[in-house]
């Protein structure tokens, strides 16, 4: 099986409504989430699958934490407990997060996998692929997740980084 995620703008107004309640913000974060779609607006949303941790790690250097704001691009910068490891970006961090990948092009993608090879392929979720068909598949994620952020920044949308 394994830990999938997807990323979905989220109404500012709303996150904030919902994150004022505290201790409750989880669960009632989770309840605003229309189920059939997944998280956020069903509008515009990333499903990252299995690839999500491989691609934080290309963007960062590191399996966990790194640097904002290109470590909040897949687990977000605040955490509400919802799944296994979810967060949000407010539009001011995810609109910092559209611009820190606009200036990062695929090479530092490239790089990082000629650099790491097989000790990271399970990072990666490749199983059996060949080398070219990861390089392929990150490069791909790597411009939807530009995309992606490029339209939360457009709209000045919070963005909500669901794990599970």
């Amino acid at each position: 099986m394994g830990i999938s995620a997807t990323l979905s703008l989220f109404n500012v107004a709303t996150l904030d409504e919902l994150l004022a309640l505290g201790d409750g913000a989880a669960r009632a974060i989770e309840d605003a989430m229309p189920s059939d779609y997944g998280p956020g607006d069903p509008g515009v949303s990333l499903d990252l699958d299995k690839s999500w941790h491989g691609l934080h790690f290309l963007l960062t250097g590191r399996a966990y934490g790194g640097e904002p704001p290109l470590a909040w691009a897949v687990r977000g910068s605040g955490g509400y407990c919802v799944g296994d490891s979810g967060g949000y970006l407010s539009a001011a961090e995810a609109s910092m997060v559209a611009s820190a990948l606009a200036n990062a092009g695929d090479e530092v993608i490239k790089r990082r996998l000629l650099e790491n090879g097989d000790d990271a392929r399970e990072l990666y979720n490749a199983g059996d692929w060949s080398d070219a068909q990861i390089q392929n598949h990150y490069v791909d994620l790597f411009y939807a997740l530009r995309k992606f952020y490029a339209e939360a920044a457009r709209r000045g949308t919070a963005v909500l980084c669901w794990i599970a």
